[in-house]
């Protein structure tokens, strides 16, 4: 099989100086450039929308797509509608480094006919590891799935505790994953808009939908030690606001209905925040926030599960 063409689908959003650095490394460090790239904005002021577009000129392979509304699911399946003629799009956030053979390894990854997604790997991340027991106690990680990257019945997506060749993966984290465009085309799949602002876990619903989809066709998709990149954001624990906290409580719920619509999913949710709460407790931080996130989500649960989030209420 020959190698595929390639689209890198890049949202941005009143980030011009790390946009400029992505693309840059993009275009200019890489052995093997992609084929076409799509950048689609949602800057605010004009002069950030003016700097990213002016970057954007300079390649004539780059195409450049403003939409007013801030979000990043309609911004990503803006790209995927734009990206017609593509075999493969690679999700990337706009404050990433590749490495100088990444596009060229996924391109040769992808002569296999077999293979529907790659997940990508942060510069730094650890694979030689065990499973916490409070994370296993609390439903955060799978021990039965601890070898391969899965989704927890809590909506928790984990990475393999240790991995040196590829791996079956269940899902991927959005600042970097590849997706063979047939698969997204023929299973009609779409990040879910309902999930706005930042989103929180838009990535793991759409690669985890991917991956049932690519099951169903016999395909496989896997997280490898060949695609790691450099995601310029830490990925490591933050103490969350208290917006953030909302969203991840109310998010987790919706995507627990759709995705499985289970009664032990609903439970091992409301456990996880349990162990949360007693995280909280445990680290000197006050618990207030998540138990009142824990009420509204209570209060508002039919209309989360259809995915009604009364943003107005947090946000």
């Amino acid at each position: 099989m020959k190698a595929p063409h390639v689209t890198v689908i890049i949202p941005t959003y009143n980030r011009a100086e790390s946009f400029v650095r992505t693309l840059h490394e993009l275009m200019e460090s890489s052995a093997v450039r992609p084929d076409s790239v799509i950048v689609v904005d949602q800057s605010q002021t004009p002069d950030i929308r003016d700097a990213i577009a002016g970057q954007c000129a300079k390649y004539p392979n780059v195409r450049y797509i403003f939409i007013p509304q801030p979000s990043l699911t309609k911004a990503r399946n803006t790209g995927i509608d734009a990206a017609t003629t593509t075999d493969v799009v690679i999700f990337m956030d706009d404050d990433v480094d590749v490495r100088p053979d990444t596009i060229a390894t996924i391109k040769k990854l992808f002569t296999a006919s077999d293979l529907a997604m790659i997940a990508g790997i942060n510069e730094g991340e650890k694979f030689i590891r065990r499973n916490s027991p409070l994370g296993l106690f609390f439903c955060r990680s799978s021990h039965k799935n601890r070898f391969i990257g899965h989704v927890t019945g809590a909506v928790y997506g984990r990475f393999p505790i240790r991995m040196t060749q590829p791996v079956e993966t269940r899902w991927a984290m959005g600042f970097f994953f590849a997706v063979r465009m047939s698969v997204i085309r023929q299973s009609q799949s779409r990040f879910d808009e309902n999930l706005q602002s930042y989103a929180y876990a838009e990535d793991l619903d759409f690669s985890h939908r991917i991956y049932l989809a690519a099951k169903k066709y016999g395909m496989r998709c896997i997280i490898t030690p060949e695609v790691v990149v450099k995601h310029n954001v830490s990925t490591e624990y933050r103490t969350p606001t208290g917006k953030t906290i909302y969203m991840i409580i109310a998010h987790r719920r919706y995507l627990s209905h759709k995705l499985f619509g289970t009664r032990a999913s609903r439970m091992a949710c409301t456990w996880a925040d349990i162990g949360d709460i007693f995280s909280d407790i445990m680290h000197l931080r006050s618990p207030l926030c998540r138990l009142r996130a824990l009420i509204f989500t209570h209060r508002h649960k039919t209309d989360i599960r259809a995915g009604h989030f009364h943003y107005d209420e947090f946000m």
